[in-house]
């Protein structure tokens, strides 16, 4: 410390023990400034550091910012948050305490105004490098989203989220505009496929029309057209020239061109006739939905007559503007003959004039605009002479077209549609070129400059993704541990509130992970597992570095030099090379690891799409099945009518089509998912949902399952189809439901088709003995289930299987005469009616007793379970 500095601090010192003295003479304490004073002039006067007392602060801030920091994360995936975004708090985090400990040096350091600059350039460094990190991030989360939108429209490639970024920049879109360019995807996605074969190669063709045009989009920004204005016209104009068989006859640069003048043109009839251009386009793809109007265009065009055929659609659009009923029959009356009611009506106001306008536009030797206006002139000799006669005696639109429409046709006919064109262009072109009003000028180049930069800077910050993805892999890894740690605090306090009563339920058992999941999970730990050994050498490298180079400081501070330093800076030397290798491969590894976890991040996302998609297709399933009931319902009523059933039939063979149609994919599904323990029953079984699920399969009586498994597989092995199962355990609750709705609505004990609900209590599905399946109407199937012993045995419910009472050794009904029984080697048959013969009195005994037995057995079970209730709560209070 210099003597200037010496002094100063002294002085300082003194001047605070005096304050103290003050302090304890008026207060008879020091007061808290005082106490701060005397602290930083005794820190002053002891190292040099200045400002001691608010730098430490400060300094404490900055400890606490970057202890946040990890917290920060967690927080975040708490909430649910997703994606690289969900460290950014973090980053705050960690920018604030750069900020901080930078403010609390600048204050400590005795040094000048010199010293003071470059601590806030390196707190300003951090800060920037961190601000720049969340731009990665967040940019990151968009282009993912934006990439998964387009994959739900068929619009995602191979190229991915880099692909996604470089279209939208030849959009002219920036990130915060990316779902303006998933939801033109989406809108025209067919047409896109239609144009290109794929939409993800019809997405890249609409953006390399954009790229085509964006050396001239001041132009457009000029006319007053957002970027996404003018996107949407070039998908409208693709859209129409898809389907008119043009678009597959031009490149992109042609498209392109071709696009802007359509924009172009939109612009000029908005003026002249007040459609926008929504209803414009709207007006162009309604004509090409017309059989006559769509041929006679693609006729033209296949003629090469493509300016023709514009201005025939450009025509379209124009005579729309007078009434529907004039437009319709124009585009009735454009391959000449007057079949349709519409040509006659507008040929009888017309006085004939339409079919030689048509002529002429098709030939080329009239505008749409001159044919419009010559139009409008006949239809307004109408309003005013025929039109008007025959409407006094409410006769004019048996034979003509409305007079409202014919009135306004002489309106537009009087402002004269060629010359408003010609106005309208004019306009357009002052608009476009910036002729017009220099605000509107200076806008438009603003906006394509303010475009141009956006551009620079998203691909500065898309270079940084990659380093952003692996240093918050890093930051994972760090939360992660953070979590693990949450979770032990949080799972310790819940078992506190559990022993009071109070608390959250255990959640429940969490389902497996899949093997792709456990394979992806594994790699990953395994590339953390491997770069473990590296992280503690690098570690234990530094710190032997650092007590080598201290110890060297200390020596040379002891007067050591030359050869006696020698070995310890060869050390050194070496370490520092040694260190800079392992450094490199932990950084290797560390990369390394982010992909692994990308790539686990992205199985993730993948296999809980599927698993939404395989419920929606259970769902299909089911309601299909509950369909084909229905119509099985109302073919049995038709039988019984003694009516044609071959309508019902199709339904029902379509509905089966459906159910047969997804089994593949529900069952691929379902093996990737590994959400079942059937194991080889995924070759011939099929679930649906509700009890038709898996689950409630592998909850079936074992002797039940068996036999449908091998009813199944020989109905596999004759058909190569599944068996679709229904209906299998089904618990108290659900049958109860399924009666009390039935009560609600009046059919007590029936579905709304008429099939037998049993009380609860006494259906077989309740006790796993019973099974539905939807293949109940096809013989092989119910053929392959009579096989293992399990019949049809409920009247009126065709769909359920079961195991005859009678073979297990019971009582069965039969009809009152004759008998409809299968036969099992020797039985006796005993009639049993009017109550007569001993063996009537037998089983009413047996019956009787077996009654009571289980009544009581019943009873048994019931006490014990409250035994085992008691006894966990005596063993849980003793916990």
């Amino acid at each position: 410390m210099s003597e200037e500095n010496i002094s100063d601090a002294q002085r300082k010192l003194t001047e605070a023990m005096q304050q103290q003295a003050l302090d304890y003479a008026r207060y008879g304490q020091m007061q808290v400034t005082t106490s701060d004073q005397l602290r930083d002039a005794q820190v002053q006067a002891a190292t040099g550091m200045r400002n001691f007392t608010a730098a430490g602060g400060m300094a404490g801030k900055a400890i606490g910012a970057l202890a946040g920091a990890g917290v920060a994360a967690a927080a975040e995936m708490y909430k649910g948050k997703k994606g690289m975004g969900a460290f950014n708090s973090s980053l705050d985090s960690l920018s604030e305490a750069a900020t901080l400990a930078g403010a609390a040096l600048t204050l400590l350091m005795p040094g000048g105004i010199i010293m003071k600059a470059v601590i806030g350039g390196l707190t300003m460094a951090a800060t920037a490098a961190i601000a720049y990190t969340k731009a990665a991030n967040d940019m990151s989360d968009k282009l993912y989203k934006s990439y998964s939108g387009l994959q739900q429209a068929g619009g995602a490639a191979a190229d991915g989220m880099t692909g996604v970024f470089e279209d939208a920049k030849k959009l002219g879109l920036s990130m915060d505009q990316l779902d303006s360019m998933v939801s033109l995807v989406a809108a025209n996605s067919q047409d896109l496929a239609a144009f290109s074969g794929s939409v993800s190669q019809g997405r890249k063709q609409l953006a390399n029309m954009g790229q085509s045009l964006k050396g001239t989009a001041e132009e457009f920004y000029k006319m007053g057209m957002s970027q996404e204005m003018v996107n949407e016209g070039l998908a409208n104009y693709l859209r129409v020239q898809t389907r008119n068989g043009r678009a597959q006859t031009m490149n992109t640069d042609q498209l392109a061109a071709s696009a802007r003048n359509y924009i172009m043109e939109q612009d000029k009839l908005a003026q002249i006739t007040g459609l926008n251009a929504k209803q414009q386009q709207d007006i162009r793809e309604s004509a090409l939905n017309e059989e006559q109007f769509l041929a006679k265009t693609m006729d033209m065009r296949a003629r090469g007559q493509n300016k023709a055929a514009d201005e025939m659609e450009t025509f379209n659009v124009l005579v729309t503007s007078m009434g529907e009923g004039v437009a319709k029959g124009i585009r009735a009356s454009v391959n000449g003959n007057l079949m349709d009611e519409a040509a006659q009506k507008l040929n009888f106001s017309a006085a004939g004039k339409q079919n030689e306008i048509i002529r002429k536009i098709q030939s080329g030797q009239m505008s749409a605009a001159q044919g419009a206006q010559e139009l409008a002139k006949a239809l307004g000799k109408y309003a005013t002479g025929t039109g008007r006669a025959l409407g006094t005696i409410q006769a004019g639109e048996t034979v003509g077209i409305k007079l409202s429409e014919a009135e306004r046709a002489r309106r537009l006919a009087d402002n004269n549609f060629e010359e408003q064109a010609a106005d309208a262009a004019a306009d357009l072109e002052k608009r476009r070129k910036g002729a017009g009003d220099k605000l509107v000028d200076a806008q438009g180049n603003l906006i394509k400059g303010q475009r141009d930069i956006n551009e620079k800077l998203e691909r500065d910050v898309l270079k940084g993704i990659p380093n952003a993805q692996a240093n918050m892999a890093r930051l994972a890894n760090v939360t992660d541990t953070l979590a693990d740690g949450f979770t032990t605090l949080t799972n310790g306090i819940n078992r506190l509130l559990k022993l009071i009563g109070l608390g959250e339920k255990e959640p429940a058992k969490p389902k497996e992970m899949t093997k792709s999941e456990t394979a992806a999970a594994a790699a990953t730990s395994d590339k953390r597992n491997t770069a473990k050994p590296l992280q503690d050498k690098v570690d234990m490298m530094a710190k032997e570095l650092d007590a080598d180079e201290k110890a060297l400081k200390d020596a040379k501070r002891a007067g050591k030099f030359g050869d006696e330093l020698k070995p310890l800076e060869e050390k050194i030397l070496k370490n520092k090379k040694e260190y800079d290798i392992a450094a490199k491969q932990l950084l290797a590894a560390e990369k390394e690891i982010a992909q692994a976890a990308l790539e686990e991040q992205k199985l993730r996302h993948k296999q809980t799409l599927d698993r939404r998609k395989l419920a929606r297709l259970e769902q299909d399933n089911l309601n299909d099945a509950e369909a084909i009931r229905d119509f099985n319902e109302e073919k049995a009523n038709l039988v019984k009518a003694g009516k044609d059933t071959s309508s019902v039939d199709k339904k029902i063979k379509q509905r089966q089509n459906n159910i047969a149609g997804r089994s593949a994919e529900v069952g691929q599904l379902q093996t990737d998912l590994k959400t079942s323990t059937v194991g080889a029953t995924d070759k011939s079984l099929a679930f649906t949902g509700a009890s038709g699920s898996k689950s409630n399969f592998e909850q079936l009586n074992p002797v039940v399952k068996d036999k449908v498994v091998a009813a199944s597989q020989q109905y596999n092995a004759d058909t190569g189809n599944k068996i679709t199962v229904n209906s299998a355990k089904r618990d108290s609750a659900d049958q109860q439901r399924l009666w009390d709705e039935s009560k609600q609505a009046g059919r007590e004990g029936k579905t709304e088709s008429g099939m037998p609900i049993a009380k609860p209590g006494t259906s077989k599905h309740e006790q796993g003995l019973a099974i539905d399946i939807q293949n109940y109407n096809d013989p092989a199937a119910v053929s392959a289930m009579n096989r293992q012993g399990l019949k049809q045995t409920v009247p009126n419910d065709p769909v359920h299987f079961e195991i005859p009472s009678a073979e297990e050794g019971g009582i069965v009904s039969g009809p009152a005469s004759g008998y409809q029984t299968t036969m099992h080697g020797t039985e006796a048959v005993i009639p049993m009616q009017n109550n007569s013969g001993d063996f009537v009195k037998m089983f009413e005994t047996m019956a009787a007793q077996s009654s009571r037995m289980a009544d009581m057995l019943e009873t048994l079970v019931r006490a014990q379970q409250t035994g085992n209730d008691i006894s966990t709560k005596i063993l849980r209070q003793q916990a």
